[in-house]
């Protein structure tokens, strides 16, 4: 019975985590394929010898990292669809558009924050990494990563299976609190966790609410499209 009871909750473990688990192999897989194929070109191997030769390669593999992860975790949605049942968009046009506005506003509020904050002190790291993400990239290929694939894949991942799975069991506040928690240490660094987390309280709401994964992948591409104009 307890051995039952424990296999139970590896699979529902399991079950919750896959998706941001196959989302990271995709990043490694990705990186490991643009690194070796910019490195045979280049003459080196090590991603800081291709990425001072070659900059944009850091945006290509986001490109074929998202491009990977849409792909086949859309599918993935696709068979939750049938499991969980179809789901329905509860919002207004007029409501989507003022919900991404707000999550630009929240951005914008979020970031002056933290510039004003001493985080930036404690975590000195994290300025000089932001603008770099974006500094002398190609535009188009910038927006295409940044503001519309990477904001698809990271909803799909974190909002549209992973806290609609986890709320089956754990419920709808403690699902919103945790996928953002794990959202921010997708991040990776400690500013972001703060401000990945904060936001994705506010998307796993508007998820949740509108029952649409449309909805938070507009507010995520409005958050984004602000971060992105602001360096040029």
């Amino acid at each position: 019975m307890a051995k039952g009871r424990f296999k139970s909750i590896l699979w529902k473990v399991w079950d919750v985590i896959f998706p941001i688990v196959f989302f990271e192999l995709c990043l490694v897989v990705s990186t490991l394929v643009i690194m070796i194929i910019c490195g045979l070109y280049y003459g080196g191997i090590s991603m800081e010898f291709v990425l001072r030769q070659f900059p944009t390669a850091a945006i290509l593999v986001n490109i074929l990292f998202y491009g990977v992860s849409i792909f086949v975790l859309g599918r993935v949605y696709k068979r939750d669809n049938m499991r969980f049942g179809e789901r329905n968009n509860r919002w207004s046009i007029g409501k989507i558009i003022a919900a991404a506005a707000i999550a630009a506003a929240v951005a914008f509020v979020l970031n002056l924050a933290i510039l004003s904050s001493p985080l930036p002190d404690i975590f000195p790291g994290y300025t000089e990494a932001a603008s770099s993400s974006f500094a002398g990239q190609n535009p188009i290929l910038l927006i295409l990563a940044t503001v519309i694939l990477g904001p698809i894949a990271e909803e799909l991942t974190f909002r549209g299976l992973t806290y609609d799975r986890m709320k089956r069991y754990l419920g709808v506040p403690w699902s919103i609190i945790i996928s953002s928690l794990m959202f921010g240490i997708y991040h990776a660094n400690m500013i972001q966790f703060i401000y990945a987390t904060l936001i994705g309280l506010l998307l796993a709401f508007y998820y949740e609410k509108s029952g649409s994964l449309i909805v938070p992948v507009i507010g995520h591409m409005a958050m984004n499209a602000f971060a992105v104009t602001s360096y040029f």
